[in-house]
């Protein structure tokens, strides 16, 4: 897989950022937080580390995807 197709496939996990939005996966909320899908690695470290990233914290959600 490449694209856009293998990003959305590989990031399925769900997140929650500070400001109680949910995302489906990470590269949902790395398109809400940066613009573009270049950066859900970065949405899964601030999650497994808790620093922030693009002004907000995240969690991953209990439960993983919907």
């Amino acid at each position: 897989m490449s694209g856009l197709a293998s990003e959305f496939g590989r990031n399925r996990r769900a997140v929650v950022r500070d400001d109680g939005r949910e995302f489906e996966s990470l590269a949902a909320a790395a398109i809400a937080t940066f613009g573009s899908l270049s950066n859900p690695h970065r949405i899964s470290r601030a999650c497994k580390t808790g620093k922030p990233v693009g002004g907000h914290t995240f969690r991953f959600r209990e439960g993983g995807a919907r």
